[in-house]
């Protein structure tokens, strides 16, 4: 190859090369953002939703898509009238005007350039209903209380338009008249107690919703006063524990025994009188040799003196004193190993000189202080189905099951939160629960606060089992 033969390759190469780096590059069209974007309206408020976003397309805009995300991404419209722009102010409206009841839309608008490369933003809109006032009974339309109280669980709202009043009869007498601070539009009434049932028959609970519009809303609460709580045959464990829960009965209802379906089982022994349980043997499934028997103790006042844990050898509450209340005996403290457990925690009852249990153990009872101690606030006059009335104070915290027991046979009264013993603002679980169509009990829930976890327990009467 001659001198100028090489000297033309190289001067190819270097024009090729050089034509390489001159040649110039269109990136990929793009949107202001690539995030989903999110927005809440109310009729009251719009007509017409335009999907807005600034479109950045240097190579020249082919056409845009508007999809339908919500409806297998259906085609809504195809726009060409943009064509060839490479920034562009981009809107489209939505109309609105349809949609009578809240409803969620999704949409994707997608851009293809002339080289057809695309880029898509996300839109999801949520729809609210014109503004009216509502109301909704937090713990269902129906209940069954076996005291002469009610508590009332509820939420209110008028939407964008201000409450103006809430009135709350029972059986047509006016019983409370609430006035919200001005501009309110959104109220919950979390756990307001209503007296006077005091007759075993059906009550009705109204809530009167008034916005300063003159509109209202009436809702009806059925709640039946009743003398004897019916008994759930098994429990339905979900949430942390996927599991079933077996109760047996004898014939005046005294629970006799508890079968944790393929973990444990337990039975209960009474005295002569049926009124107080002296033993419980719990025992491994399948595996009779692992058997714990806890013994309790009474005197003559049938209050307990003594509790202990007999295959270990160790009193679980010994030395145990009241408060000197015959109507409502308090545990005032109690001996536990080498603890002493004092100020035991009580929440005042529904009427006067009435107290109730509040403590609730979280830890071995030997490495109880204050500190770490809790307690359970905000009773509502609703008895657990399960609740052991023949064991008068709680097992403290030694059985193998420590927060079912509590939850489920240990727990009188349902209640909306457990807190520090010493900081009330400081909650550990919060709880939830809500009734059947017959006013039962139908499920308990525990979700704590430190923790992503909630623990249900959705209760199953007798003639249910065939549904």
């Amino acid at each position: 190859m001659t001198r100028f033969n090489i000297f033309c390759l190289l001067g190819l190469i270097l024009c090729i090369g050089g034509a390489c780096e001159n040649t110039p590059e269109f990136p990929a069209p793009k949107f202001d953002s690539s995030t989903t974007f999110k927005s809440i309206v109310r009729r009251d408020t719009i007509d017409i939703f335009n999907l807005k976003c600034q479109m950045e397309v240097p190579n020249g805009i082919d056409y845009i898509e508007v999809l339908d995300a919500y409806n297998n991404y259906e085609l809504i419209e195809r726009l060409d009238q943009h064509k060839g722009k490479t920034l562009l102010d981009f809107s489209y409206p939505i109309d609105l005007t349809l949609f009578e009841r809240d409803t969620l839309l999704g949409y994707v608008v997608r851009v293809y350039d002339l080289d057809k490369r695309t880029y898509n933003k996300a839109f999801q809109l949520e729809v609210k209903k014109f503004s009216i006032p509502e109301i909704t009974f937090s713990n269902g339309e129906n209940i069954s209380v076996t005291l002469p109280f009610v508590s009332v669980q509820a939420k209110l709202t008028t939407g964008m338009v201000p409450i103006y009043s809430i009135i709350l009869k029972l059986d047509g007498k006016e019983k409370n008249i609430i006035k919200p601070e001005r501009d309110t539009c959104d109220y919950d009434i979390s756990n307001m107690i209503l007296r006077g049932l005091n007759e075993m028959r059906p009550y009705k609970l109204e809530i009167i919703l008034e916005d300063v519009k003159g509109r209202k809303c009436v809702a009806i609460q059925n709640i039946y006063r009743i003398d004897k709580i019916e008994k759930p045959v098994k429990i339905l464990l979900s949430g942390n524990m996927e599991a079933e829960m077996l109760l047996k009965y004898d014939e005046v209802e005294h629970l006799e025994a508890v079968d944790l379906v393929g973990q444990f089982r337990m039975k209960f022994f009474y005295n002569e009188n049926k009124d107080r349980i002296v033993r419980i043997e719990e025992v491994e499934y399948g595996n009779y040799t692992d058997s714990i028997n806890y013994y309790f103790e009474y005197n003559d006042s049938k209050m307990l003196v003594q509790s202990k844990e007999s295959d270990y050898h160790s009193l679980i509450a010994d030395d145990i004193r009241y408060i000197d209340n015959s109507s409502n005996p308090r545990i005032k403290q109690f001996i536990s190993g080498a603890a002493l457990i004092e100020e035991i925690a009580y929440e005042e009852g529904f009427s006067q000189g009435t107290y109730i249990y509040a403590e609730e153990w979280d830890a071995p009872l030997m490495n109880v202080y204050s500190s770490i101690r809790l307690r359970m606030k905000d009773f509502s006059p609703i008895t657990l189905p399960t609740y052991l009335e023949c064991l008068p104070y709680p097992l403290m915290r030694m059985m193998r099951w420590p927060q079912l027991f509590h939850d489920l046979f240990l727990t009188q009264y349902v209640h909306s939160k457990t807190v520090n013993y010493l900081d009330d603002s400081q909650v550990k679980y919060y709880y939830t629960y809500t009734m059947d169509k017959k006013g039962r009990l139908s499920e308990w829930s525990r979700r704590y606060t430190d923790i992503n976890r909630i623990d249900y327990y959705r209760f199953v009467y007798s003639d249910e089992l065939d549904k």
